[in-house]
């Protein structure tokens, strides 16, 4: 069995750190916690057919130089890599699941959505949640795209409950919607994201 791409980047950055190349500051890790409930919906709005893609496999990290997402003063020593499995979306029919995946993106050749990047800053709202301001890059059906996001972060029994809300226009990814179909699925859709950062040593 292949290694995901959130694997191979993790022995990456161990085998960084073994090297000495790591920032000297003490950072703080965070994974997705696969226990937790996660989810990501693709939403597709179109005035004759709309429907939802869902799947609960995301996975990722996120470093930040301090104990506390509150606690950081240089968010350029911050990062994070997500990846969700483009294969297991699920829209509740089991031919729209097949030609969502086959003719539109291609999951044999490009099973996962990948965004990677650093938080820019965070404002409070109050004593536990959070709007955290992320830059990095997206990549969809193998094409990487500059992208930004605003996420609602809440700090709860030292984990942090992250929800994300953006829009993806396909095209912009090169994921064709035959002509037949520009009816039926929404050239722009819209990501829903939820997930929990549990702390490596939690």
């Amino acid at each position: 069995m292949y290694p995901s791409l959130y694997q191979m980047v993790r022995a990456i950055a161990v085998v960084i750190v073994f090297l000495g190349i790591a920032p000297s500051v003490l950072a703080a890790e965070f994974h997705v916690d696969t226990d937790a409930e996660r989810r990501v919906v693709f939403v597709s709005d179109a005035p004759i057919e709309s429907f939802d893609g869902i799947t609960e496999k995301i996975d990722g990290y996120a470093v930040i130089p301090a104990d506390r997402l509150a606690d950081v003063s240089d968010f350029s020593q911050t990062k994070f890599y997500l990846e969700v499995d483009l294969a297991s979306l699920d829209t509740g029919i089991g031919l729209r699941n097949r030609d969502m995946r086959e003719d539109y993106l291609h999951t044999d050749e490009f099973p996962y959505a990948m965004y990677a990047g650093s938080i820019d800053s965070v404002t409070s709202l109050n004593d536990s949640t959070f709007l955290s301001y992320t830059s990095g890059d997206l990549t969809i059906h193998g094409v990487t795209k500059s992208h930004t996001t605003t996420d609602t972060v809440t700090a709860r029994n030292g984990r942090y409950h992250v929800a994300s809300h953006f829009p993806v226009a396909l095209p912009n990814h090169h994921i064709e919607i035959p002509q037949l179909m520009f009816l039926k699925i929404n050239e722009v859709v819209e990501l829903d994201l939820w997930f929990v950062l549990k702390r490596v040593d939690d």
